[in-house]
């Protein structure tokens, strides 16, 4: 079966009490662990009210000494002030300089009561992480999921085999086959392999590629041409394994790419929906963004990308809504999958 493997959310505060003492932050708020993690580590504490305030916005200054903390509050090294707007008698001092000097923040200004948004929190989670690429692996159902969601590199595995997407390109001719007016030929690179316990028959259109919404117009099927592209029809042995291509024909300048396989069973039934993403930059793959507010040409779009591979950030619901203020309880819950299981931080 197929399910969806990523989740995410966000949290953040200032004081130091005990998070039972917060009124406003319930037994069951998905934040309630990540303020006790934080407040018993002496990452956050409450608000100036003696409350937590969990919905307001978390400000530039606590996200700096959040991130001060958690870093185990580490001496800065430079003694002259970057900012116009931090005086050495701040609470909030050291933290700036440190964020300063690690690349997070800039002068002349901090703007410390300005809010810190989404994507600038998992922009300074992804810095301080020393900005890792994604890494490729293994993308299982996961349980109570309808849909796993892989990048290039990723193998889904799904009830009958397992596949990779490699890579993909752009261009006006392959083979024998040229792409139609405002149109452009994509060539996919893909490997796929029988995990089941029979033959499994496979068919080029088990592959649908989508580029837009859910109309008949923003997907397509394979295109056949025969030129080292996989056939049409064929059938995998048990353990066997095909590298190909795979041929579309796609909209000129189409910037974000999904390639969909969806679980049909014998009974009539369908299972989970497996979407291997991408976009094209320069007429090649490059990692997809897979919200449609985070533009490929961000300065977040990778980190939100490993924040959510990584299970430390979320969607919204309408996107990932990088430039919405970042709530305190976001930033705690944020903080707390990023460093939580860091013994070193106590």
């Amino acid at each position: 079966m197929k399910r969806k493997i990523f989740a995410l959310i966000l949290a953040l505060g200032l004081v130091s009490a005990p998070a039972a003492a917060f009124d406003d932050v319930p037994a069951d708020a998905y934040y309630r662990s990540a303020v006790d993690w934080a407040v018993d580590r002496g990452i956050t504490g409450g608000s100036s009210t003696g409350l937590f305030d969990p919905e307001s916005p978390c400000t530039t200054e606590q996200m700096v000494t959040f991130l001060w903390r958690a870093q185990g509050q580490p001496e800065p090294a430079a003694a002259a002030n970057p900012f116009v707007d931090a005086a050495p008698s701040t609470p909030y001092y050291q933290a700036a300089l440190w964020a300063h000097e690690v690349g997070l923040v800039s002068g002349p200004l901090l703007s410390p009561e300005a809010p810190c948004t989404r994507g600038q929190t998992v922009l300074y989670l992804w810095k301080l992480a020393g900005r890792p690429a994604p890494v490729a692996g293994d993308i299982l159902p996961v349980p109570g999921e309808d849909a796993a969601i892989g990048i290039p590199g990723d193998t889904l595995i799904n009830t009958f085999f397992a596949y990779t997407i490699h890579s993909a390109a752009v261009m006006d001719t392959f083979g024998a086959v040229t792409a139609g007016e405002g149109k452009e030929l994509l060539v996919v690179d893909i490997t796929i392999r029988n995990t089941d316990e029979w033959p499994v028959p496979m068919y080029d259109t088990d592959f649908q590629l989508q580029w837009g919404g859910e109309g008949p117009a923003d997907f397509a099927y394979p295109l056949a041409d025969k030129s080292g592209q996989l056939p049409a029809s064929y059938t995998l042995a048990v353990g066997e394994e095909v590298s190909g291509k795979l041929l579309y024909e796609i909209p000129a300048g189409s910037q974000q790419l999904t390639i969909s396989y969806r679980e049909n069973f014998d009974d009539g039934t369908t299972g989970s929906l497996f979407r291997a993403c991408f976009a094209i930059q320069d007429g090649k793959s490059t990692y997809p963004t897979l919200f449609d507010d985070v533009a490929l040409g961000a300065e977040y779009a990778q980190a939100v990308l490993w924040a959510l591979r990584a299970q430390i950030a979320s969607g919204t619901g309408g996107g990932f809504s990088p430039d919405e203020a970042c709530t305190r309880g976001q930033i705690m819950t944020f903080l707390h999958r990023a460093y939580g299981a860091d013994p070193s931080i106590s």
